[in-house]
């Protein structure tokens, strides 16, 4: 085997990858580049005034991280002053009374108006009995309130046997609410009536009197005249929601429905001719469903035995050309009431 003397010690040239260094050197340029352009940018960027930060990150960090270790100990609140001490109190007493409204429902008063249980059992208002002044306070305002119901509930539980020992019991001493001049509303609204009875123009004889109807000794069997509840008294003018005087009249629409299982009620909602035929025709309807709403919700009275119409200003008793005051009749709702056809 011949010896090659002329050998070249030179490592060989590996072919193809001559490019990657010069690309390399190409990439660090641009990179540096490319960094300088935008560090150049970001310096000339204008900031306004009143957002320039005072301080650079670095320091707010520093300064985020010490406030962080020296702020471990929570600052001593400051003594709240009296208006807050008794706003806070306020909202205890509110939280109290709310908590008292939804306790033990199930719990039966000492005393109240029995009525026949609906679907559930909602109690109406509470008053905290921990609270002294309150109680006193409300118990004052509603102590006529109160004698008026209880008269009411007496004379009607005298033809009105207790027909189950599940029956709901509500307490009258639960009511809060100040009431409107019920009294004045309704001698007004008679004395109307018989004027214009007397005049021929609207024929008083047309409607039931509620009073009467609660008199009776058993159920009502035969179709009777329709019921008039004058919407002045249950309404403020142009409105659907209840007067929390008209509680009254309520109770004792109340009071006749559970006396009549068997029945049902029609809720007719009238208004004046005042305003768009539209507008009161809804207006009419969302009256006549806030009474009903009432009754279910706060006597529990089944739902199924209510229904209602809405008339708006098509059947007016009185003039419909004449001014607020005149057509105070018009404004109404009627309670018609359909006995059990068997």
């Amino acid at each position: 085997m011949a010896i090659q003397f002329n050998y070249d010690w030179e490592p060989a040239h590996a072919g193809g990858t001559s490019w990657i260094k010069p690309l390399m050197i190409m990439a660090v340029i641009f990179s540096f580049g490319l960094h300088f352009g935008l560090y150049t940018w970001f310096e000339k960027i204008v900031i306004p005034a009143d957002e320039a930060p005072t301080k650079s990150a670095i320091e707010s960090l520093k300064d985020f991280r010490v406030r962080g270790m020296i702020d471990e100990t929570p600052k001593e609140e400051e003594p709240a002053s009296q208006d807050e001490t008794q706003k806070n109190l306020l909202n205890e007493i509110n939280t109290q009374e709310l908590l008292k409204q939804t306790e033990d429902p199930y719990k039966i008063p000492e005393s109240g108006i029995r009525l026949r249980p609906g679907e559930e059992e909602k109690p109406l208002t509470g008053i905290d009995p921990g609270n002294k002044d309150i109680t006193s306070l409300l118990e004052q305002e509603s102590e006529q309130m109160r004698k008026d119901l209880k008269t009411l509930a007496k004379a009607s539980l005298k033809e009105t046997p207790i027909t189950s020992p599940d029956q709901l019991v509500i307490d009258l001493g639960e009511q809060k609410d100040d009431l409107i001049d019920e009294a004045t509303l309704l001698k007004n609204y008679k004395e109307t009536l018989a004027k214009l009875s007397k005049s021929g123009e609207v024929d008083e004889s047309q409607f039931s009197d509620l009073d009467q109807l609660l008199g009776k000794v058993g159920p009502i069997l035969d179709q009777t005249k329709p019921i008039l509840m004058p919407t002045d008294l249950l309404f403020g003018y142009n409105e659907v929601s209840l007067h929390k005087g008209a509680r009254k009249s309520l109770m004792k629409l109340g009071l006749l429905i559970q006396k009549n299982p068997g029945s049902t009620f029609i809720i007719e909602g009238h208004t004046d001719s005042t305003g768009p035929e539209e507008y009161n025709l809804s207006l009419s309807r969302q009256r006549a469903l806030s009474v009903k709403e009432w009754l279910v919700d706060n006597l529990s009275i089944p739902a199924q035995v209510l229904q209602v119409r809405a008339f708006g200003e098509t059947k007016p008793l009185t003039n419909p050309k004449g001014n607020k005051e005149e057509q105070s009749l018009n404004r109404r709702v009627e309670i018609v009431i359909l006995p059990p056809s068997n």
